[in-house]
Formats: C-alpha cells, sequence, structure tokens
C-alpha cells in the first residue's frame, strides 16, 4: 500500500485530449471546424476552434512535474509532454508513480467546445468529447478512470437528449454547462434535468465555478483570436487571474441551486464543486443563512423548510488539494464533505509527490477518516465500486 495506507481515488484529473479526438468522431461536413491541433503564433502548439476563430495553447494546462522556475503559459507541443497527459495506459503508470489507484477525469482542451457558437457544430463536439473521453478510460481501465461529461448548452432539448445519451453509456457525472433553459436562472421546468440525474445517481459537477455567462462567448488572449473571430472576447489577463475569476462565481451557482428550491426539491441531487477549493465552503453557508433572513419574506428566495446552510451540507462536496486548514477544521461542516485532487497534469499538481502530500495534508487523521476523504466518500457519491486492493 501507499505511504498513506488508503485506496485513493484521486476526484480531479484532466485528460489532455489525443490530437485526433474531434477528427475521428465528427461527422464530414464539420471536420474543418472542429477542434484541431495547431503551431502556436509564439511557439509550440494550440488547438484551434471554429477554423482559427481562437486558439488555446498548451501551457500551464500541461505542466505537471516541471519545476516552478521552468513552467510556461505556453510553448508545449505533444511530442515534449508526458505521455500519460493524452495516453489512458501511460496514464495508469504515472498513477503508479503518483500513488493513486483510480481517478475522475475531466476535460481541458474540451471545455473550450461549449463556447462553439454554431448550435450544430457546438452539439457535435459535445458528443464527440464524450465518446472520445469514455474510450479513453475504457483503453486504459473503466473500473479505475472515470470520464465526467459535457452537456451542450444550446437549449434544455439537446441537453436532456445527451444527458440520456451519457448516462446510459455508463457516466457517473457531467460538468455544469449552464442551466437547461439557456439563461442566466434556473427555472422550473429545468427541473426535469434534475430529476433525470437524481434518478440515475448522476453528479452535477461545477468545475472551477462554472461558466460565468449564458450566450456562449469564447475568451482568449488577443494574439490567439483569429481574423474570423470577431465574436470572442479578448481578456490578456495570466490565465492564473482568469482561473481565479472562474472560481470566484462559485458561490453563484450554490445560491441559485440552494435558494430557488432546487436542492429542496431533490433532496439526493448530488453536486460536487471542483478545483475551486474546500475552505470557503462553510462560508458560503453562513452568508446563504444571513441573507435568507430576509429574501423568504421579500419574494427573492423559495420558502425552504430547512436553513440554506442545511442544503449546501446534505447536496455538496468540494475537492481539496493543499488545504490543511480544511482538513483541521472538518467537522465544523459536518463529515465526509471533502475529496482529495491532485489535479494533474495542471501545474499546480502535486504529481509526482501526491503520496508525500497526501501523508502531510491528513497527518493526525485517523485512518477510517483517511479512507473517507481519499476513496470511500467519492465511491458513495458517484456509486463506483471500488476495487478491493490497489492495482498498482
Amino acid at each position: 500500500m501507499a505511504t498513506h495506507g488508503a485506496f485513493v481515488v484521486d476526484a480531479a484529473q484532466y485528460i489532455i485530449e489525443p490530437p485526433d479526438l474531434w477528427s475521428k468522431r465528427v461527422a464530414a461536413n464539420h471536420k474543418d471546424s472542429a477542434p484541431k491541433v495547431v503551431q502556436a503564433p509564439d511557439g509550440g502548439q494550440a488547438w484551434s476552434y471554429e477554423n482559427g476563430a481562437w486558439l488555446r495553447p498548451m501551457g500551464l494546462d500541461t505542466a505537471a512535474g516541471h519545476s516552478p522556475v521552468h513552467i510556461k503559459d505556453h510553448g508545449y507541443s505533444y511530442a515534449d509532454v508526458r505521455k500519460g497527459f493524452a495516453d489512458a495506459k501511460e496514464r495508469l503508470a504515472d498513477m503508479r508513480v503518483d500513488e493513486i489507484d483510480a481517478a475522475a477525469i475531466y476535460p481541458t482542451f474540451g471545455l473550450d467546445v461549449r463556447s462553439i457558437k454554431d448550435r450544430d457544430l457546438h452539439v457535435a463536439c459535445i458528443q464527440a468529447y464524450n465518446d472520445g473521453a469514455w474510450d479513453w478510460c475504457q483503453a486504459g481501465d473503466g473500473k479505475r478512470l472515470y470520464p465526467m461529461a459535457l452537456l451542450p448548452s444550446s437549449g434544455r432539448d439537446e441537453m436532456l437528449a445527451e444527458l440520456g445519451r451519457v448516462l446510459k453509456k455508463g457516466f457517473r457525472g457531467v460538468v455544469y454547462s449552464g442551466w437547461p433553459n439557456g439563461g442566466d436562472a434556473p427555472v422550473k421546468e429545468d427541473d426535469t434535468m434534475f430529476a433525470q440525474m437524481q434518478e440515475a445517481g448522476a453528479v452535477l459537477n461545477i468545475l472551477r465555478g462554472a461558466p460565468a455567462n449564458a450566450d456562449r462567448t469564447p475568451t482568449a488572449a488577443k494574439r490567439y483570436i483569429g481574423a474570423n473571430g470577431a465574436h470572442v472576447k479578448a481578456a490578456d489577463l495570466p490565465l492564473e487571474m482568469m482561473l481565479a475569476q472562474a472560481a470566484s462565481i462559485k458561490n453563484t451557482q450554490i445560491a441559485w441551486l440552494v435558494l430557488t428550491g432546487i436542492t429542496e426539491r431533490f433532496e439526493n441531487l448530488h453536486c460536487t464543486m471542483i478545483d475551486a477549493g474546500a475552505g470557503w465552503i462553510r462560508t458560503t453557508g453562513e452568508l446563504l443563512d444571513w441573507n435568507y433572513r430576509y429574501a423568504q419574506f421579500y419574494g427573492m428566495a423559495t420558502r425552504l423548510k430547512y436553513v440554506p446552510s442545511d442544503y449546501v451540507k446534505r447536496n455538496f462536496k468540494a475537492t481539496f488539494k493543499d488545504e490543511r486548514f480544511v482538513v483541521v477544521a472538518r467537522k465544523d461542516f459536518g463529515d465526509q464533505y471533502l475529496l482529495w485532487s491532485s489535479n494533474y497534469p495542471n501545474s499546480t499538481s502535486s504529481w509526482p509527490n501526491s503520496g508525500r502530500a497526501i501523508a502531510e495534508q491528513l497527518e493526525g487523521v485517523p485512518d477510517n477518516e483517511k479512507r473517507e476523504i481519499l476513496g470511500e466518500t467519492f465511491a458513495m457519491w458517484y456509486g463506483v465500486k471500488l476495487p478491493a486492493a490497489a492495482a498498482r
């Protein structure tokens, strides 16, 4: 067993999508506009969307294992990154090095297909990603790699159709991509989706705070916007700042889910905050409780049976990494809300030292609680069966 003595499920790893993931799966009429790998104007490779409307370079998303003084925000290519980034069997080898037994797999460059404007292309690329991610995990080990699906954000009918398809395929969770109605807030008709997810026991994963707008506007640094990218929003911010902005809206999604009564109507709806930290979740519950005191009387929120923080405790989990204080204070918000993650292969990843990182972060935690944080809570929440022993 590992130095920390538990079976470990990494609650948030990322696939670096193979270069042919979309080209081999979309119909012929979409191939030219589907995502593809190109040479970036400032070195390395990048993914191109909508015939070069915008690019997303290989940078901090593909920097695991590099010294901080050598990490770059662009300039990497598939030829010079670890094979485990894009190859499932090599991923398992990297997990053995890292003392990790199983992992949830999230999209990297696939997230950008949610911003494709053309409706047909948008749906086609979402479906291609889901099929590609599923096949990728199965090619590695479907009992140890758990893909999380994307959903179209082009309308309720298309979202529900794809949700039904991926649940039938075997996905245990989806990435939140906006409300089913396509607007800025949920409406009662969206309950169809939440009912479908609750019935299937599938998890709504809110990744880094989730989309900030409902109109699928892509964002890219000015130098990565192409001649046909008039609809792309220029944002020359460092990636670290962009991620901080994205994560800052996490409270908004929880507020909508709780205050509109969704988590009351669907008491078994499972939601996980992914890669946005866990230390803030207690404060969010307290803030909602405070505001709800008056909001319930002015029609600003649904009248709830319990206080909002009770729903946050019941319906939400959060991944954490390098947050020792949330481990120390874990009892303050109720048991079993923490899921450990490595964020491999991002620049913030603990790879290849996750075994040591876990031992340090969970120092002093009783063995039964350690097992919960590192795997048992994930298995319960996502409805997966953990192998009886590590398969490193």
